[in-house]
């Protein structure tokens, strides 16, 4: 038998199952991680001390509920290794099956967490979202855009230290998706590199490489530093960016809600909506 170690928690169940890839009935807890054990795509595993039923799941980050028959049981992330892999580091680590959402990731595993919205089947960790205008972007000061604004299930900015600790040490996939005002056509622009730097260099934006329908508008933002209008920018700027120097005609996602482009020299009507979310590629 393969020697694996395994973390238990007491009272505690998943609250759902459907990544469940085997069930069966076994004596004890120990068992039930020797079944797991049994299985390479095992992660997690749950064991119910009445019914004596042992789950075995795919997923190794499942929501989970106060139960006082039930343990779960975890798989170390690999052989030898002390540490265990019990935090997602973003959304890509999340299951499928789990709800589009609020959840709490763990970037580079550290124990501060950060509150994202997931959208799970594709992996993506929304960092921007507009879709009315009920949230304030434009007037925003440095460090309301350092330390993110707005409700994570509707308009929001995430924040760029939190942003920063998300794409730390990684390269990442961003992907705008907007639609327009005038006929609620829809568009969307990939970018396969993402990252920006820490404060110290006023997160600098890397981005490149292309692709999707509405236009590499963003080109013109790469090597730029985010401004706001109390530090590195103009007040003819509105809402925080990486805007070029005199340059706030291109993409203007963060300004008021009435005039939102992704490249107002190119659409003459504003969007609608916009979003921004960011993956491991």
């Amino acid at each position: 038998m393969k020697n694996r170690k395994f973390i238990v928690e007491n009272n505690q169940a998943f609250v759902s199952t459907d990544s469940a890839i085997r069930t069966g009935k076994v004596v004890s807890p120990t068992a039930c991680a020797s079944l797991c054990t049994s299985e390479d795509e095992c992660c997690t595993a749950s064991y119910n001390k009445s019914t004596q039923e042992c789950h075995l799941n795919s997923c190794c980050f499942l929501d989970t509920r106060p139960s006082e028959n039930e343990i779960i049981i975890r798989k170390v992330a690999k052989p030898n290794m002390n540490d265990i892999k019990t935090k997602p580091i973003d959304c890509d680590d999340l299951c499928q099956g789990s709800r589009d959402g609020i959840y709490r990731i763990f970037p580079n595993r550290t124990n501060e967490g950060i509150d994202v919205y997931c959208e799970i089947e594709d992996g993506w960790t929304v960092i921007q979202r507009r879709a009315d205008d009920s949230e304030d972007f434009s007037t925003r000061n440095w460090s309301e855009y350092k330390h993110g604004f707005g409700i994570l299930s509707a308009n929001f900015w995430l924040g760029n230290g939190n942003i920063h600790k998300i794409v730390s040490g990684t390269n990442h996939l961003l992907k705008v998706d907007m639609k327009v005002s005038v006929d609620d056509s829809t568009a969307f622009a990939l970018y396969q590199i993402f990252n920006i730097s820490d404060e110290s260099s006023n997160y600098t934006l890397t981005i490149s490489n292309y692709s999707g329908n509405a236009g590499d508008a963003m080109r013109y933002d790469n090597n730029m530093q985010f401004s706001t209008f109390d530090r590195r920018g103009s007040n003819t700027c509105r809402g925080g960016w990486w805007y070029g120097v005199n340059r706030c005609d291109r993409v203007i996602l963060n300004g008021l809600y009435s005039n939102i482009y992704w490249d107002k020299q190119l659409y003459i009507s504003p969007l609608k909506s916009v979003s921004m979310k960011i993956k491991r590629p």
